[in-house]
C-alpha cells in the first residue's frame, strides 16, 4: 500500500475559517472521484499559527506507485491538481508506505 502524505498551505485570500470547508467539502469531493483511491483521510489545523506553515494534512491510500501515478494523470487528477493550485500557496508531498506499530 502507498500512501500520498500531502502537507498544504493555504494562499492568504483564503480565510482559515473557509479553507476547511474547502478542503472537507468541495476538495474532497474532488478526491474522491480518484481512480484507484483506497483510503482518504485529511487532517485541518484548528487554530492559524503563523509558526506553522501547513494548515492540512491530506493521506491517500493506493495500491501502488503505478495506481497513483495512474489516478493523478486521469482527468480527476488533473482536477483536483488544479483545484489545490486556486486554494493553496504550495504542497510538499511525500510517497511512503505505512507501517501500522499498535
Amino acid at each position: 500500500m502507498l500512501k500520498a502524505f500531502s502537507l498544504i498551505n493555504r494562499r492568504e485570500d483564503v480565510s482559515l475559517d473557509d479553507f476547511p470547508t474547502w478542503i472537507l467539502e468541495a476538495h474532497a469531493a474532488k478526491g474522491r472521484e480518484l481512480p484507484g483511491l483506497r483510503r482518504h483521510h485529511v487532517s485541518v489545523v484548528e487554530a492559524d499559527d503563523p509558526a506553522s506553515p501547513y494548515h492540512p494534512v491530506t493521506e491517500l491510500y493506493f495500491d501502488d506507485e503505478d495506481a497513483f501515478m495512474a489516478a493523478f494523470a486521469s482527468d480527476a487528477g488533473q482536477t483536483a491538481g488544479a483545484d489545490v493550485a486556486a486554494h493553496a500557496a504550495g504542497r510538499v508531498r511525500l510517497l511512503m508506505s505505512e507501517e501500522r506499530i499498535i
